[in-house]
């Protein structure tokens, strides 16, 4: 068996498809490549604020146009921005449910108030975690150590009991460094790779 207590999931770009570093690229005056503006979304001041729990909704549309260029207004931005979170891919629920037989499921994800009630109600996924950590609630955002240390301290578990998947590198690396078995993957099919690759799941299910 495995010598894991808490399987621990990013959630969009894992689990949920997140279509906002795509849908900048449309609405950027000069579009850098896709892990460029990954990069730039982790470091934002604008997006960090508001996925803190520091700012409302409205300030954050402000900020976030001044701060990237955009030629949108607060409203015409919000409108798109809450269009991009949709999903979950397909299969996930099913490989979550299997999932929860054996392990603690966690969630550790850079959200706001308002793509959260997505998250915990339309979506399903709220009902399939044990434990759900936004950084609008905790008030830590990824990739700050800090974010990690929170999940860490709540659980009362140590860095090797987990393991940790996220779309972000910047993330698996700090994850990392605290001693977090963090593996880098990009939706489900290449997290059903990784989970039976690392003995979690077989063609038959949970190992």
């Amino acid at each position: 068996m495995a010598g894991y207590d808490v399987l621990l999931f990013d959630l969009g770009g894992v689990l949920a498809d997140f279509r906002g570093l795509k849908k900048l690229m449309e609405i950027l005056p000069h579009a850098p490549d896709i892990e460029e503006i990954r990069k730039k979304w982790l470091l934002s001041p604008a997006v960090k604020r508001y996925e803190t729990g520091r700012s409302n909704t409205m300030e954050f549309a402000s900020e976030f146009i001044d701060e990237w260029k955009i030629t949108l207004t607060p409203s015409q931005f919000l409108a798109e921005f809450a269009s991009w979170v949709t999903g979950p891919y397909e299969g996930v629920m099913s490989l979550l449910v299997s999932l929860k037989m054996k392990y603690i499921l966690a969630c550790l994800t850079n959200c706001n108030e308002l793509h959260w009630d997505w998250v915990t109600g339309k979506s399903g996924l709220g009902k399939i975690f044990h434990h759900l950590y936004s950084s609008h609630l905790t008030g830590f955002a990824k990739p700050d150590f800090a974010a990690f240390e929170h999940v860490l301290s709540d659980l009362g578990t140590v860095p090797e009991r987990i393991l940790f998947f996220d779309d972000s590198s910047m993330n698996v690396e700090n994850a990392r460094l605290l001693g977090i078995d963090s593996h880098l993957v990009s939706g489900v099919m290449e997290l059903d790779h990784k989970l039976r690759k690392l003995g979690i799941i077989d063609e038959k299910g949970l190992i």
